[in-house]
């Protein structure tokens, strides 16, 4: 509830919380997905079902931040699918049209490439040390960008990648913003630039759609 209101403060603080009661009744909060029938259809089904992937389908930074770099939660982005879609969080930003999320989860520098807090200590979250400061995950906690959705129950979303994912939803700035990301320069000469784009993934995406 406080994800899809987007009240992030509170459910930083919630979270905090969590930190202080027993490891095992932790991990069963933690690692708990959403089940029924409000959850099956869209766009609820969209949301990737646990608290990591709801927080980076509605773009919650901070809140991401904490469940994947705090030591108490440590919550990993390339583990624990969706059972009905088979998103990881990072599936459910993109198929959000998350594309701050997007960079966020995926590159070293975070979604503004300006560096800024990493935390990786054994201190624990600490709202004091956020104000002011531009978060990013350290490389090792990153999600993998060519990850592909698990099988699961809705076999239509199964075995997608990122950007064929982007393209079964018609997001083109998502799908634009994937390959722009993915796309390697090859030469510049002043106000122009050759880069190079991995078509093999494009061409998936496009029998996707077809």
């Amino acid at each position: 509830i406080f994800v899809v209101n987007r009240n992030e403060e509170l459910l930083c603080r919630c979270l905090q919380i969590v930190t202080r009661i027993p490891r095992d009744e932790r991990a069963i909060l933690m690692g708990a997905q959403t089940t029924g029938g409000f959850f099956s259809g869209p766009p609820m089904l969209h949301y990737g079902s646990t608290i990591l992937a709801y927080a980076a389908a509605f773009g919650l930074r901070r809140a991401v931040w904490m469940m994947v770099t705090d030591p108490q939660l440590s919550l990993d982005l390339n583990k624990r699918p969706c059972g009905t879609s088979g998103f990881y969080p990072l599936h459910a930003a993109v198929v959000n049209g998350q594309t701050e999320m997007y960079d966020f989860l995926t590159d070293p520098n975070g979604a503004d490439n300006a560096g800024g807090t990493d935390l990786d200590g054994d201190s624990g979250y600490d709202d004091s040390e956020l104000v002011g400061k531009s978060l990013h995950l350290p490389l090792k906690l990153l999600a993998d960008p060519k990850k592909i959705t698990a099988l699961a129950i809705k076999t239509s979303l199964s075995q997608l990648t990122s950007l064929q994912l982007a393209a079964l939803f018609g997001n083109q700035q998502m799908f634009t913003h994937i390959v722009r990301k993915q796309a390697q320069v090859r030469w510049m000469w002043g106000p122009l630039a050759c880069f190079a784009i991995d078509a093999k993934e494009v061409d998936k995406a496009a029998v996707v759609v077809a």
